[in-house]
């Protein structure tokens, strides 16, 4: 598995438009908090492999996921399922939200 900093994401973000940053928390978690321009897609919704398909067609191009904090179940069993759809460039957020919110980066709150 492959993995991004909190810093290396927040570079991506500020000039990166077609790398899809997907927040697989439950959308409750979601909702009150999460990383700008991040999408929700539980990762336990039975739909999560469609939606995926479905937000990004290009196999090559960089999915970034995170979770809530450094247990990083919920990332890697997403990283698992997206390279099992043949996606080449699945990287996971270490740390996950807290870590991103412990360097004072920006966080959308409800």
């Amino acid at each position: 598995m492959d993995y991004i900093s909190t810093l290396q994401l927040n570079e991506i973000l500020e000039v990166e438009t077609n790398t899809l940053i997907l927040n697989v928390l439950s959308y409750e978690d979601y909702i009150s908090l999460h990383i700008p321009n991040s999408v929700h897609v539980d990762v336990h919704d039975e739909a999560f492999c469609q939606k995926v398909k479905a937000l990004q067609k290009d196999k090559n191009a960089t999915i970034i996921v995170y979770g809530k904090d450094h247990s990083l179940e919920k990332s890697k069993i997403a990283h698992h399922k997206i390279e099992n759809l043949g996606y080449k460039h699945c990287l996971i957020l270490k740390g996950g939200l807290s870590e991103w919110e412990k360097n004072g980066l920006l966080l959308i709150e409800r």
